[in-house]
């Protein structure tokens, strides 16, 4: 639900409270569950620091020349990487790559996307050896 609330934010230029206040998704859908709301929600607030991750790791592309189905999928896997503690890095990378399987802008887009994030888990690794050698944990 949340990747559907980030296309349809993106795709359609609307804030969060358009699409919650308004009930802008199909009813068919239902409103979102708490954890979705906290995934969309979350990825917008924190969405520079995201496209930065991006632009730093996605080997010639800049984010706004994403397929916008691969944006929105690159940005909710980012969140849930650097900010939600609950989900394992690998879980978030595996429902990012199951996503571009199914909704991605081209055939390519499951390695693309397989690729950039596992260079930011690996960025983050290094971040988290660092932080535990000088005896602070990462968060």
């Amino acid at each position: 639900m949340a990747f559907q609330l980030l296309f349809a934010s993106e795709i359609n230029d609307l804030p969060a409270d358009t699409l919650f206040d308004e009930k802008y998704l199909c009813e068919e859908l239902g409103l979102p569950c708490d954890f979705s709301r906290m995934l969309f929600t979350g990825t917008l607030e924190h969405i520079d620091e995201i496209d930065r991750w991006i632009e730093q790791t996605s080997i010639d592309w800049q984010v706004n020349r994403l397929p916008l189905t691969d944006k929105a999928i690159l940005r909710l896997a980012i969140f849930e990487m650097l900010f939600v503690q609950d989900v394992p890095v690998s879980v978030s990378i595996d429902e990012a790559v199951e996503l571009a399987k199914d909704f991605g802008g081209a055939d390519k887009s499951p390695s693309f996307i397989n690729g950039v994030l596992g260079r930011i888990a690996a960025s983050l690794e290094s971040l988290e050896s660092v932080d535990q050698v000088e005896g602070e944990p990462h968060e």
